[in-house]
């Protein structure tokens, strides 16, 4: 299902990104940025493991599966490059959180993830119908509190977070559909 935003599209993943998707698990610089506890979550699946186990869940868990959870690709528009991806959970019918990752760095900080999230925001409001989406990052990911705090006009709620992977405060910022149409009027 693909869905287009400005410069860039959603779409499920397909077969022939799986060495790009290895690469970002392989990346300590991207891992780090999603786990306090390195060592646990190492990732040191060769690409064949990696084909077998990881990426039939990423092409099958998508918006055509019905699954708990959806994964979209983050495309750019005008080369079809493969640049990050897009994962919602959903928490029930009505709800689910939402990630956004650009994880080519050279993509990062140039309106690829604000598009991104304006995409995957249509596609919960205006596709799936779903009431809230919840966006939670570190509380040092200043791009992510700039562009939902500044660009939305979202106030943050503070929680801490510890499992085995983890030991992170976040910051929860939740969506509505009207906070998606207020964006949307701005922009015109």
């Amino acid at each position: 299902m693909r869905i287009d935003g400005r410069r860039m599209y959603l779409d499920n993943f397909k077969s022939e990104d799986l060495h790009r998707v290895h690469a970002w698990s392989q990346d300590m610089e991207l891992v780090e940025l999603e786990c306090d506890n390195i060592e646990a979550i190492k990732r040191n699946a060769d690409i064949a493991d990696y084909e077998k186990n990881c990426m039939p869940k990423f092409i099958g868990m998508n918006h055509e599966a019905d699954a708990s959870m959806c994964y979209f690709g983050i495309y750019r528009k005008h080369n079809d490059e493969l640049i990050g991806n897009v994962v919602f959970m959903y928490t029930d019918e009505n709800d689910a959180e939402l990630t956004v990752s650009i994880c080519e760095k050279e993509h990062r900080n140039k309106y690829y993830g604000v598009d991104a999230l304006m995409v995957a925001l249509k596609y919960a409001f205006e596709i799936k119908g779903i009431r809230h989406i919840i966006v939670m990052t570190r509380m040092t990911n200043e791009p992510v509190k700039n562009i939902c705090g500044k660009k939305f006009g979202l106030d943050y709620e503070t929680e801490h977070y510890k499992d085995d992977y983890y030991d992170v405060d976040l910051v929860r910022y939740v969506f509505t559909k009207d906070t998606y149409e207020k964006a949307i009027q701005e922009e015109t």
